[in-house]
């Protein structure tokens, strides 16, 4: 296994070594899910998806997973297309994106709001056996999230962009829950250019350097923190 020299302060590493802490073990989940924040804010695939989404900017694969959830929603409750509040079904089946982050730290648990659609669609009908097709709630949605995009300079389009969308649902469950529930007063611009400006650094500092240099680094970190975790014994 290769091995990374993590350099740590005195007192820090005074402390790590009277915790007896796992070092080599936190250090690498520390790792992968930093390199794994990085690959979420990938162009997703959207050659799986039951139906062209005909868009002219693309989805990343948190909002690409939206919408697969979005498509599986509706047909295990027998609709006869995808609605906006399988959108947002979409969004709430995917808590580790940026925009869920918010909205459950603001004190929005997902099962919560599932539970506040279930109530309000009432018992499902028969699963079909293939997705239905988008329905114009579910188009518009992302209509509204292409243009968010496209006013935020954004490349893609964001699970926060379809937030936007599913705020402005006026027709469908999806943004009339958001909005009486109090959600609309979290999903605001100013949290919106937050997190807009926070992926954009992220890009540019991720991109700043090349990815051998990357991938020779983090092997030179794991070869320091294994020598520190032998020191520690």
């Amino acid at each position: 296994m290769p091995k990374i020299n993590v350099y740590l302060p005195d007192a820090l590493a005074d402390r790590v070594r009277a915790a007896n802490l796992p070092v080599s073990r936190i250090c690498q989940d520390a790792l992968t899910a930093a390199l794994g924040n990085l690959d979420r804010d990938q162009e997703g695939d959207v050659e799986d998806l039951p139906q062209s989404l005909d868009l002219d900017r693309p989805l990343n694969v948190f909002a690409v997973a939206f919408v697969a959830h979005a498509f599986e929603s509706a047909r295990l409750r027998g609709a006869a297309e995808v609605e906006s509040v399988d959108l947002l079904r979409g969004m709430l089946s995917e808590p580790e994106s940026l925009i869920m982050h918010v909205v459950e730290r603001a004190g929005y648990a997902a099962t919560a709001v599932r539970a506040r659609i279930d109530r309000e669609l009432g018992e499902p009908g028969e699963a079909s056996a293939t997705p239905p097709p988008l329905g114009p709630q579910a188009r518009r949605v992302l209509t509204i999230a292409q243009e968010e995009a496209g006013r935020r300079a954004s490349p893609m389009i964001h699970g926060a962009h379809v937030a936007v969308g599913l705020l402005a649902d006026e027709e469908g469950v999806a943004g009339r829950l958001l909005r009486e529930l109090g959600i609309d007063q979290v999903i605001q611009p100013v949290v919106l250019d937050a997190l807009s400006e926070g992926m954009s650094y992220g890009r540019s500092t991720a991109r700043a350097v090349p990815d051998p240099w990357t991938v020779s680094t983090l092997n030179e970190l794991a070869a320091r923190l294994q020598r520190i975790e032998e020191h520690l014994g």
